[in-house]
């Protein structure tokens, strides 16, 4: 009896272990699809190869470089994918190590994440070359795919029906979050993203210069079910042909606390039109240009605190054209280019200066989940919510850490590489005393922090979709 008990319970350790393994495989541009992929030395050439050799729950990181594919890249479901490596250090830095997939092939799709057994991420991945006769040229996601910190541009629709989602295509309750979509073409709706076929969340993300070119089509963002878009800039996307500049909901589709500038369509609703039972909250309407109504709305539509340019509604007050007025926006910097434009629209800031009408005259909406601003801002940082995508919080630039776990790096005082307590990080950023944001690299989790002087400092850390902190002091 007692043998069979022990071997039940050394099985139950087996099994256990089992399941808690992970494998991790690396991909550089030099690497090879003979090898096993099992280190930076020995890394997979192809994603293919790589995801076919992996399992659910199994992590894949890819060194920068650009990657050419004259196929759909495959999401595995359950297997996250990486981007931002340097392979000879091993240190992660999406921003300086831009890793590109890049397709060759006509009417093909970059990416397709489709309707997924569980959560699955890409991040970290510059997506280009699409080109679709029907939804979807960039990336398609649906249920339990998810894309964060990626850029999704040069990518094309070219078909005459069905042609939506030039960048992003919608299948299902998907999630697009601290993206930028910028630069894709549709002959359809949707020209930036599609969401017609699920309950999409568009979150913290920036959607500009996109243009659709159909007689019926929309520049920006098409929202249909129950999407919600969040904390999202909406800037210089276009219908040449068409209405709808910006963005176009309908169902019970909601767009919360975003900022819609320099919008253009050729006929009417430069910047958005809302129907069926859609909710528009807290959001920025400016500057926006259509040959007829910039804004409009069916009778059912909720408009709340909105801050417009011309033709103001129940729910909104009017802004002034002038972006410095006493009753103007009071932008930052911001660009004021309408429609689709070869200018360098990075230089904008759309944030908000003390004076602006937008700050603190907001309505709370933390009953939608929102408790930061697009760049991790707390909401509200003072007596109220701000209108728009940006929460205005003086000169300091930290993001809001509240309900954020504490995590203990080592060693503290730190050294020139420290070790944060938690694994599968997809981004670390840090910021001196004063809230200015400080350069440093990572590698899963060793952070390089050779280059910071002496002081204290503030890392925030992303890992798994949740958001943590740790304090460390060199």
């Amino acid at each position: 009896m007692k043998k069979k008990f022990f071997l039940l319970i050394a099985l139950a350790i087996l099994n256990l272990l089992s399941i808690q393994a992970v494998t991790t495989r690396y991909v550089t541009t030099t690497g090879s699809d003979s090898n096993d992929g099992a280190s930076w030395a020995n890394a997979k050439l192809t994603f293919t190869s790589a995801l076919t050799a992996s399992a659910s729950g199994d992590v894949i990181y890819v060194a920068k470089g650009t990657y050419q594919v004259s196929s759909t890249v495959i999401m595995v479901s359950g297997v996250n994918v990486y981007g931002g490596y340097d392979d000879a250090t091993g240190l992660r830095d999406i921003v300086n190590n831009k890793t590109i997939v890049q397709n060759t092939a006509s009417d093909t799709r970059v990416l397709n994440g489709g309707n997924l057994a569980v959560e699955t991420i890409w991040d970290g991945f510059t997506i280009t070359g699409g080109s679709r006769t029907t939804a979807g040229a960039g990336a398609q996601i649906g249920t339990n795919s998810t894309l964060s910190n990626c850029i999704i541009t040069g990518n094309n629709n070219t078909g005459t029906t069905g042609s939506t989602g030039g960048g992003v295509n919608f299948t299902g309750s998907g999630k697009l979050l601290n993206c930028i979509i910028e630069n894709n073409t549709s002959t359809g709706v949707g020209a930036g993203i599609s969401c017609l076929g699920g309950d999409g969340i568009i979150e913290n993300c920036i959607i500009r210069n996109n243009k659709a070119t159909g007689t019926t089509s929309v520049g920006g963002v098409v929202m249909r079910g129950n999407s919600v878009m969040k904390n999202c800039i909406v800037a210089n996307n276009e219908a040449t042909a068409g209405s709808n500049g910006g963005i176009n909901a309908y169902g019970n589709s909601k767009v919360i606390n975003c900022t819609v500038v320099n919008n253009k369509a050729a006929t009417s609703f430069g910047a958005t039109y809302l129907g069926g039972t859609a909710s528009i909250i807290n959001s920025i309407l400016w500057n926006n240009s259509s040959a007829t109504n910039v804004f409009g709305a069916d009778a059912t539509v909720t408009m709340t605190t909105c801050a417009v340019q011309s033709s103001a509604s129940a729910g909104s007050f009017l802004l002034n054209a002038s972006n410095t007025a006493s009753d103007g926006p009071n932008f930052v910097s911001p660009s004021t280019t309408i429609g689709y434009t070869t200018d360098n629209l990075g230089l904008a800031s759309w944030r908000l200066q003390y004076n602006s009408p937008c700050v603190d005259a907001g309505t709370d909406a933390t009953s939608f989940g929102i408790t930061t601003d697009i760049k991790g801002v707390s909401r509200p940082y003072d007596r109220g919510f701000d209108i728009g995508a940006y929460e205005y919080n003086g000169t300091t630039s930290v993001p809001s850490v509240r309900g954020a776990e504490t995590l203990s790096l080592y060693p503290n005082p730190m050294k020139d590489i420290v070790t944060i307590n938690v694994a599968n990080i997809s981004s670390i950023s840090a910021f001196d005393v004063t809230g200015k944001e400080v350069s440093i690299k990572y590698m899963d989790s060793k952070v390089d922090v050779s280059n910071l002087s002496k002081g204290i400092y503030l890392f925030i850390i992303s890992a798994d979709n949740k958001t943590y902190f740790a304090r460390g002091i060199k």
